[in-house]
């Protein structure tokens, strides 16, 4: 879950295969793709921006997620089992 959430705000996987892409040719332009990358990157958002509800306060993965700096809402309870039955 945690890498899931991590690559929704951030994937590191875009910027190095954009990176391999310009220097697999010249790999010795590396340090200067780089800094062209760098100075053209786009916005990009913090953990925080994205609020987590329906952990458990206190639970290994709200504590961890906190650690990393996402918005963890603790105080709406989602109960999708009862809204499914609802439903029905």
């Amino acid at each position: 879950l945690i890498p899931r959430l991590v690559r929704l705000v951030y994937d590191v996987r875009r910027d190095h295969d954009a990176l391999l892409s310009r220097v697999r040719h010249h790999p010795a332009a590396i340090a200067s793709e780089f800094d062209r990358l760098r100075r053209s990157y786009p916005e990009r958002r913090e953990f925080s921006s994205l609020a987590l509800a329906g952990l458990a306060s206190g639970s290994v993965l709200a504590q961890q997620l906190a650690s990393y700096g996402f918005d963890l809402d603790l105080d709406l309870d989602l109960d999708l089992d009862n809204e499914e039955r609802d439903g029905d």
